[in-house]
């Protein structure tokens, strides 16, 4: 799990609040919950934190839900993706051939950023 200053936490609250008009405190605990599910960067972490709060905003899953999801992701990347992919339809072919791939050489960091990203 990504290791988190002070400082830093209150500055990326501060950054996603600020692009989800959300409270600093509400995107601080969803940062640290989405932190705790994955081993990605803290860049990284900040991205999904405002996809996560932006969706449920929308009506989709709750932050936990989608922390849940970003866990099973590090955990089984190509199964999760086709859940995924089954209920939003958000992966190209290309990008399941590179997960695919990813993970055939034991690449599951990547293979997740690639499912991340697309």
């Amino acid at each position: 799990n990504a290791k988190v200053s002070y400082q830093e936490l209150d500055r990326y609250s501060s950054t996603i609040s600020g692009l989800t008009n959300t409270t600093k405190g509400s995107a601080s605990e969803a940062f640290l919950l989405i932190a705790k599910n994955t081993n990605l960067s803290k860049e990284a972490i900040a991205e999904l934190t405002v996809t996560a709060i932006n969706f449920e905003k929308v009506g989709g899953k709750s932050v936990e839900d989608f922390a849940k999801t970003i866990k099973s992701l590090s955990d089984d990347p190509l199964k999760a993706a086709m859940g995924l992919h089954k209920e939003f339809g958000f992966l190209t072919k290309a990008t399941l051939d590179q997960v695919e791939a990813a993970l055939k050489y034991g690449d599951t960091a990547k293979a997740t950023a690639l499912i991340i990203s697309d």
